[in-house]
């Protein structure tokens, strides 16, 4: 973005605009990735068949898959920022504040293991995308996992 501004000198308001559009572009090719991740997984469907699969998987309940991805993101995006500002980057000059920064960083780690269930709703998502297109599930392949 600051590369288009120096050549181009696009205003502010273009940038922020350009920046929206770009943030969603992004959510959605990581929820398409997310949904062929599942799908390679749980239907044993490699490389561009299982992005064309998560593609059509996703168009439906597009708005609704951006939206979880934008808060979960969103989610971790402050756990990284909490963690730098108070493990990496803390005062130490007392002991007390060291034992801060120890207690923020487990805080952290234990966060960082509740993002885990990021991984479930990938799940979730691919299964109401795929009841949404009225397809079968294979509930004895899901217990297998």
């Amino acid at each position: 973005m600051a590369i288009l501004r120096a050549i181009i000198g696009f205003t502010s308001a273009s940038l922020i605009v350009i920046s929206v559009i770009l943030m969603l572009l992004f959510l959605y090719l990581s929820r398409v990735c997310q949904l062929a991740s599942v799908v390679n997984v749980l239907e044993n469907i490699y490389g561009f068949n299982a992005l064309k699969k998560g593609k059509d998987l996703a168009n439906e309940k597009k708005l609704v898959g951006m939206g979880i991805a934008f808060v979960l993101y969103r989610f971790l995006v402050g756990l990284i920022v909490v963690y730098l500002l108070f493990v990496e980057y803390g005062y130490e000059v007392f002991i007390q504040a060291l034992i801060w920064r120890v207690m923020m960083g487990i805080l952290c780690g234990v966060i960082f293991l509740v993002l885990l269930v990021f991984i479930v709703t990938q799940t979730i998502v691919y299964l109401v995308c795929k009841s949404y297109h009225w397809e079968a599930i294979d509930k004895v392949g899901l217990l297998t996992f």
